[in-house]
């Protein structure tokens, strides 16, 4: 009987465990318009995002900024602006200071980074962030 309700007990907290986990990773990480156009690359937007993660040794060749308007009929539409190297654009720019609204998420998607003296590129995952103000 005791090893029922111990066992019991594990399985009730690993599931807590996970589901807290869960909850954890779906909410994107939230930033302010002036907070996203003071971030100087877009290395500096990913370590904030990913909590400190050292990008220091990594190049940033291209990057998209994406984000989904939703127009008066209720449709949707994907607004894409590439981005050369590591820093924001004058489009991005733009797009961010028109479209940075509380609740828009932006993706980074398409990143592409080299790793400074070694051959290849790395290309990390697709990276949300929404916006607070």
């Amino acid at each position: 009987m005791k090893k029922i309700i111990f066992l019991s007990f594990i399985l009730f907290s690993s599931t807590l465990f996970l589901f807290a986990q869960q909850t954890k990773i779906a909410t994107p990480p939230q930033f302010t318009k002036a907070e996203l156009l003071a971030f100087n690359d877009v290395k500096s937007l990913l370590s904030a995002i990913n909590k400190g993660q050292d990008y220091s040794k990594y190049i940033v060749r291209n990057f998209s900024l994406t984000t989904i308007l939703t127009n008066p009929d209720g449709t949707t539409t994907k607004l894409s602006e590439m981005g050369p190297g590591g820093t924001w654009s004058e489009k991005q720019k733009t797009t961010i200071e028109k479209y940075a609204k509380k609740g828009t998420t932006f993706t980074l998607e398409n990143i592409t980074l080299v790793e400074s003296g070694k051959k290849g590129v790395v290309n990390p995952p697709n990276v949300s962030f929404s916006i607070k103000e």
